[in-house]
């Protein structure tokens, strides 16, 4: 499998998290994501592509 995700930092947004008991946690900046997977199977001793995914509006954190 190859993964490239790409988040932009000017996109990202400052989020405060909280426990169901009240127990405030750290803040993590948030943003969303494109990118692309690629899915390989093994043939003999190469690889060959067997998907490309394209992704939009992933959900990316940090923190």
């Amino acid at each position: 499998m190859e993964t490239e995700i790409i988040c932009r930092k000017n996109g990202m947004i400052l989020i405060n998290y909280e426990t169901p008991d009240g127990f405030k946690r750290q803040q993590v900046m948030e943003c969303t994501c494109k990118g692309r997977i690629k899915l390989y199977e093994k043939v003999k001793d190469d690889y060959k592509m067997i998907d490309y995914i394209k992704v939009e509006d992933a959900g990316c954190e940090y923190g």
